[in-house]
Protein backbone atom coordinates (compact mmCIF):
# COMPACT_ATOMS: atom_id res chain seq x y z
CA UNK A 1 0.00 0.00 0.00
CA UNK A 2 1.22 3.34 -0.87
CA UNK A 3 1.35 6.25 1.34
CA UNK A 4 -1.49 7.60 -0.83
CA UNK A 5 -3.80 4.90 -0.58
CA UNK A 6 -2.97 5.10 3.37
CA UNK A 7 -4.80 8.68 3.40
CA UNK A 8 -7.67 7.20 0.72
CA UNK A 9 -6.89 8.93 -2.57
CA UNK A 10 -4.45 6.42 -5.16
CA UNK A 11 -3.15 10.51 -6.13
CA UNK A 12 -0.18 12.66 -5.02
CA UNK A 13 -1.91 15.54 -3.62
CA UNK A 14 0.56 17.84 -5.04
CA UNK A 15 -0.01 17.33 -8.25
CA UNK A 16 -1.95 20.05 -9.99
CA UNK A 17 -0.31 19.08 -13.50
CA UNK A 18 -2.99 15.82 -13.60
CA UNK A 19 -6.49 16.35 -14.10
CA UNK A 20 -7.46 12.68 -12.65
CA UNK A 21 -5.49 13.50 -9.37
CA UNK A 22 -7.47 17.10 -9.15
CA UNK A 23 -10.53 15.76 -10.03
CA UNK A 24 -9.76 12.71 -6.98
CA UNK A 25 -8.61 15.11 -4.65
CA UNK A 26 -11.66 17.45 -5.19
CA UNK A 27 -14.40 15.31 -3.53
CA UNK A 28 -11.97 16.04 -0.38
CA UNK A 29 -12.09 20.09 -0.63
CA UNK A 30 -14.63 21.80 1.55
CA UNK A 31 -17.56 22.90 -0.18
CA UNK A 32 -17.98 19.26 -1.62
CA UNK A 33 -18.16 17.77 2.41
CA UNK A 34 -19.72 20.46 3.65
CA UNK A 35 -23.98 19.48 4.23
CA UNK A 36 -26.41 22.04 2.21
CA UNK A 37 -24.09 22.64 -0.34
CA UNK A 38 -25.89 21.87 -3.91
CA UNK A 39 -23.33 20.75 -6.87
CA UNK A 40 -24.23 20.57 -10.19
CA UNK A 41 -22.33 18.66 -13.17
CA UNK A 42 -23.17 21.03 -15.92
CA UNK A 43 -24.73 24.44 -16.51
CA UNK A 44 -28.34 22.89 -17.68
CA UNK A 45 -28.09 21.27 -14.33
CA UNK A 46 -27.42 24.40 -12.71
CA UNK A 47 -29.97 26.51 -14.41
CA UNK A 48 -32.19 23.71 -13.22
CA UNK A 49 -30.84 23.62 -9.72
CA UNK A 50 -31.44 27.55 -9.76
CA UNK A 51 -34.57 27.65 -11.13
CA UNK A 52 -36.30 25.07 -8.82
CA UNK A 53 -34.81 27.22 -5.45
CA UNK A 54 -36.29 30.36 -7.19
CA UNK A 55 -39.34 28.55 -7.27
CA UNK A 56 -39.60 27.56 -3.96
CA UNK A 57 -38.74 30.01 -0.62
CA UNK A 58 -38.90 27.38 2.06
CA UNK A 59 -36.06 25.24 0.27
CA UNK A 60 -33.53 28.25 0.43
CA UNK A 61 -34.70 29.39 3.91
CA UNK A 62 -34.32 25.50 5.15
CA UNK A 63 -30.67 25.59 2.95
CA UNK A 64 -29.90 29.14 4.31
CA UNK A 65 -31.07 28.09 7.69
CA UNK A 66 -28.90 24.66 7.67
CA UNK A 67 -25.59 26.02 6.46
CA UNK A 68 -26.36 29.09 9.33
CA UNK A 69 -26.21 26.53 12.10
CA UNK A 70 -23.41 24.12 10.17
CA UNK A 71 -20.95 27.35 10.03
CA UNK A 72 -22.16 28.10 13.95
CA UNK A 73 -21.03 24.46 15.00
CA UNK A 74 -17.97 24.55 12.94
CA UNK A 75 -17.24 27.84 14.71
CA UNK A 76 -17.67 26.43 18.20
CA UNK A 77 -15.76 23.26 17.15
CA UNK A 78 -12.40 25.55 16.04
CA UNK A 79 -12.81 27.64 19.47
CA UNK A 80 -13.29 24.54 21.43
CA UNK A 81 -9.43 22.75 19.26
CA UNK A 82 -7.91 26.30 19.53
CA UNK A 83 -8.25 26.74 23.29
CA UNK A 84 -7.62 23.26 24.11
CA UNK A 85 -4.13 23.87 22.07
CA UNK A 86 -3.58 27.28 24.06
CA UNK A 87 -4.51 25.30 27.48
CA UNK A 88 -1.91 22.23 26.32
CA UNK A 89 0.98 25.26 25.19
CA UNK A 90 0.36 26.60 28.40
CA UNK A 91 0.60 23.80 30.81
CA UNK A 92 3.74 22.62 29.01
CA UNK A 93 4.94 26.27 29.72
CA UNK A 94 4.16 26.37 33.02
CA UNK A 95 5.82 22.37 33.28
CA UNK A 96 9.37 23.75 32.04
CA UNK A 97 9.28 26.74 34.01
CA UNK A 98 11.87 26.73 37.02
CA UNK A 99 10.29 26.55 40.80
CA UNK A 100 10.82 29.32 42.47
CA UNK A 101 11.41 28.72 46.81
CA UNK A 102 12.24 31.50 48.93
CA UNK A 103 13.43 33.72 46.01
CA UNK A 104 15.66 30.92 44.81
CA UNK A 105 15.17 28.19 41.23
CA UNK A 106 15.82 24.92 42.56
CA UNK A 107 19.05 24.56 40.82
CA UNK A 108 19.84 27.76 43.46
CA UNK A 109 18.35 25.48 46.28
CA UNK A 110 20.04 22.81 45.36
CA UNK A 111 23.45 23.97 44.65
CA UNK A 112 23.04 25.87 48.55
CA UNK A 113 22.60 22.55 49.90
CA UNK A 114 25.75 20.99 48.69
Amino acid sequence: MTEADARGCPYDPNDACSVEASEAWLRFSEPYSWPHITTFDSVEELITVAEALLANRTRRLELSDGMKAFVRAEHERALGHAHGALQRVMEFVASRRPKVVGGMTGTEVAAKSE
